[in-house]
């Protein structure tokens, strides 16, 4: 099945990202900037979901910002049970990439692939760069930048059938 979208638990990625300004309204802009620039890359659809219960609007809220699709869940809605409908109705059609067990696990229940904030955050970091790279090439400044891409760590002849599924699917971030 092909990769329809990947998943981001909002305020799950900025209570484990350092580096991102202490105001929230800031944090958020900052993610959704990273996230952006991720998608200028891989073109891959992106969807970060803030959660909305305690203050938000009494419906979802969507918006599309540079290129991500951003969703605050309702009042009285947590943005995890937004994620997980997604989840369920997507199945191994996504990538979800939160720290939340329960996400990881309903993810491992219908067939997506999870990742944590940890093992996301070098892919978001190599993505940057690549952005930058291709920024100066476009410039004439620097085309003989060395690629980090594709090193393999591991023996992929002992991985279990579901770190091969990951695998498999993490390629195409």
């Amino acid at each position: 099945m092909a990769l329809q979208l990947i998943i981001i638990d909002g305020y799950n990625f900025i209570g484990f990202h350092e580096g991102l300004s202490k105001k929230l309204e800031a944090q958020r802009n900052q993610l959704i900037s990273l996230l952006s620039s991720y998608q200028k890359v891989k073109h891959i659809p992106i969807c970060v979901v803030f959660d909305g219960w305690k203050e938000g609007h009494l419906t979802q809220n969507f918006e599309m910002r540079d290129g991500v699709e951003v969703i605050y869940s309702r009042q009285g809605e947590k943005a995890d049970q937004v994620i997980i409908r997604f989840i369920k109705n997507l199945k191994e059609k996504c990538i979800v990439v939160s720290s939340d067990r329960e996400i990881r696990d309903c993810a491992r229940q219908f067939g997506a692939v999870s990742l944590t904030i940890g093992e996301f955050r070098p892919k978001l970091e190599e993505a940057a760069s690549e952005e930058e790279a291709e920024i100066l090439i476009n410039k004439g400044e620097r085309e003989d930048r060395p690629s980090t891409f594709g090193k393999k760590t591991g023996n992929p002849g002992k991985l279990s059938k579901r770190d091969r599924v990951k695998k498999s699917k993490l390629k195409k971030l």
